[in-house]
């Protein structure tokens, strides 16, 4: 059995990477996460929990932990906006927030049948499905928030710098699975399955504490 996976969006399909142990075993692309392969824990860089009622505790904490690059932390949509199937336009979106509800950006509406398939698999793999923002586990492992974007090429090298201390050497890494893929993709998925990894073996929690929706972070 793999043991753990890290999961994210790529266009309208999904970068998976997969840890054994400590060890970088695979990362590959999938159409569907009903695709994945058995697994002990998976990360997934999407919203799993969602709020009933104004913004999550989560997401605020997330920015706060990515620092100058907390535009790259989305807030969740509520519940009843990805439940909801009488819901097609983004404008009906828009007419049926809650007024606690600070708004909805395009972006975060383009998500939605993407956190529908989390969410799909999270039912279907009860207790090992996990959120897991790449941004927060890069600026925890590192010991501090990232200067630079992921897309810059003083970002993706701090990136690699950062994986490669926590023992996931790329220098030499072919990846013939994620050859057309974009750099940050590949990364994310990377240090999200590194992550999940970790929870198995105490490295990693589910933060913050005492939220009620939580993410994957390094503790």
């Amino acid at each position: 059995m793999t043991l753990a996976l890290g999961v994210d969006g790529f266009g309208a399909k999904w970068v998976v990477a997969a840890v054994d142990g400590d060890q970088l075993a695979d990362v590959w692309v999938v159409e569907r996460l009903d695709e994945l392969p058995t697994a002990q824990i998976v990360g997934v860089d999407m919203f799993v929990a969602l709020g009933r009622s104004g913004p999550r505790q989560v997401d605020r904490w997330c920015r706060r932990e990515v620092g100058k690059l907390s535009s790259s932390v989305f807030n969740a949509p509520p519940r009843r906006i990805v439940t909801d199937s009488s819901l097609h336009t983004y404008d009906e979106v828009r007419a049926a927030l809650d007024p606690s509800w600070p708004g909805i950006s395009r972006q975060t509406w383009g998500l939605i049948p993407k956190i529908r398939e989390v969410r799909a698999l999270a039912l279907a793999r009860p207790g090992r499905v996990f959120e897991c923002h790449p941004e927060v586990c890069f600026a925890r492992l590192s010991g501090s928030a990232l200067s630079h974007r992921k897309r810059t090429w003083a970002g993706q090298r701090r990136r690699f710098e950062i994986l490669d201390a926590a023992g996931i050497d790329l220098s030499a890494a072919e990846l013939p699975g994620v050859a057309d893929c974009p750099v940050d993709d590949v990364l994310d998925a990377i240090v999200v399955a590194h992550v999940a990894a970790g929870y198995l073996s105490g490295r990693s929690a589910l933060l913050p504490r005492g939220a009620g929706a939580q993410v994957l972070a390094p503790a």
